[in-house]
């Protein structure tokens, strides 16, 4: 998901800043003021195959009217989490316009106040890194800290953030995540995740976790933490 395309996920508990955010990446994006805000989901052509929306509304963009409207049919008529159906029957309108066509969807998850807790006997072995300190996974330059889990010199998990928008003093941040095969299962994957969301929240930001939206495994612990989903992206292409 692009990165301007981040909004907060919980519109109950929005606060100026982050209804900022929302009127920024619009703006970003090139829609309309308001175009996600909408009950439903509007066709705007643009040179591009995706389709985004929040519970909302959101927008289709295409250049083929009719697919678009048939987008939105498919869209407007599903309900409930399975994902993976979704995909098939976008798959299939779509494919009566374009052969071969894959279809994926992002969720976009938000979080401005974690819920959970970093478990007392992992707490104290979460270590906090700037990117580029000796021992630390080699990441994108935009990375701004990591939180690591070690057992011993092997790093077992670890969660980076990357600050991606900013209004006032405020920063949106997206995250990145990883675990050592050898180390799942043991809860080192949330423990980072956590900590890194509450020192965010601490500064007065919040975090933006993107998953494939049928990964029910990136779902839930996201969920866990206190991440909300608030966005749904569909992309898809032709074979070649």
């Amino acid at each position: 998901m692009s990165d301007a395309l981040a909004r907060h996920s919980d519109s109950d508990r929005a606060t100026p800043d982050l209804a900022a955010w929302d009127g920024d990446t619009e703006r970003d994006c090139g829609f309309e003021t308001g175009t996600l805000s909408q009950r439903g989901i509007s066709y705007l052509g643009r040179d591009k195959n995706q389709a985004i929306w929040t519970k909302d509304g959101g927008a289709v963009m295409c250049e083929d009217e009719a697919l678009a409207a048939s987008i939105v049919s498919v869209i407007d008529e599903h309900s409930g989490d399975d994902y993976a159906a979704l995909v098939g029957r976008l798959e299939t309108v779509i494919g009566e316009r374009v052969p071969g066509v894959s279809c994926r969807i992002d969720m976009g998850m938000y979080c401005r106040e974690p819920r959970a807790d970093v478990p007392g006997e992992l707490s104290a072995t979460v270590e906090i890194r700037c990117r580029g300190a000796a021992g630390v996974p080699d990441l994108p330059e935009s990375v701004e800290h990591v939180f690591l889990i070690r057992d011993g010199p092997k790093i077992a998990s670890w969660a980076s953030n990357i600050p991606v928008l900013q209004v006032g003093d405020h920063w949106l941040h997206s995250v990145g995540v990883g675990t050592d095969p050898g180390y799942r299962r043991r809860g080192y994957g949330k423990a980072v995740v956590t900590a890194l969301a509450k020192h965010v929240a601490d500064e007065g930001g919040a975090t933006m976790w993107v998953c494939e939206a049928n990964n029910v495994a990136s779902f839930r612990l996201a969920r866990s933490i206190g991440y909300i989903e608030h966005d749904w992206v569909l992309n898809w292409k032709a074979p070649g």
